[in-house]
């Protein structure tokens, strides 16, 4: 495990150079969540920022040969794989919190109701689209690389469209409503926890095996 968290502070250096075009969008799904008083959207926003985030040590590895300092380090392929998923998920999570609480801390200044229900629906759709985007994305970015992969960017574009289309149009409740006792909030939640695990698990068998057969 000590080997994996060195490999994701590796990760998280390596994307340095990225840091102020990221924050600069993060910036802007804040605005937009403020601005339009789409607090929903904001998140949704939010998500697909911290997802697209996954590519970043792909490209590094690309533009600048990181992936032969990868190679020499001292780990097992499992723990470097382990390491990307690491910085992946701190990354998205921690993205996703400060876009909502800061929205939510300006709403208030700003004099606007923030509906508890809908920051904790907005949380659940954003940590479920961030998690199913990298799940295909990680394992699609080890196989055909950074440039070729950015086709796995639109993944978390069009759930990103498709999420907020279909709740602003449905509604939270009608959706609740829809899944009949499987909206039990306590149900729901191990759920989610459960589907969220397994595909992550599955995605990171599936990108081990990706890095073996490349002999990375």
């Amino acid at each position: 495990m000590s080997n994996a968290i060195r490999v994701m502070r590796l990760d998280l250096i390596m994307s340095k150079q990225y840091a102020k075009t990221f924050l600069i969008c993060v910036a802007f799904s804040i605005v937009y969540a403020v601005l339009l008083r789409v607090f929903l959207g904001g998140v949704l926003f939010s998500a697909f920022l911290a997802a697209t985030a996954s590519c970043y040590p792909f490209a590094t590895e690309e533009t600048c040969g990181a992936g032969r300092m990868y190679g020499m380090l001292p780990i097992r392929r499992r723990q470097a794989v382990a390491g990307r998923y690491l910085y992946t998920v701190a990354v998205g999570i921690a993205t996703i919190l400060v876009c909502v609480g800061i929205s939510a801390v300006a709403y208030l200044v700003a004099g606007m109701d923030v509906d508890i229900g809908d920051m904790a629906a907005g949380l659940v759709a954003g940590f479920v689209m961030f998690i199913v985007s990298v799940a295909f994305q990680i394992p699609g970015y080890y196989k055909l690389g950074a440039t070729k992969g950015r086709v796995f960017t639109f993944i978390p574009m069009a759930l990103y469209f498709g999420s907020y289309a279909l709740i602003g149009k449905v509604g939270v409740q009608r959706i609740l409503s829809v899944l009949g006792p499987f909206a039990d909030p306590k149900f729901m939640a191990l759920g989610i926890v459960a589907l969220m695990v397994i595909m992550l698990l599955i995605s990171f068998e599936v990108s081990v095996k990706i890095y073996r057969e490349k002999g990375m």
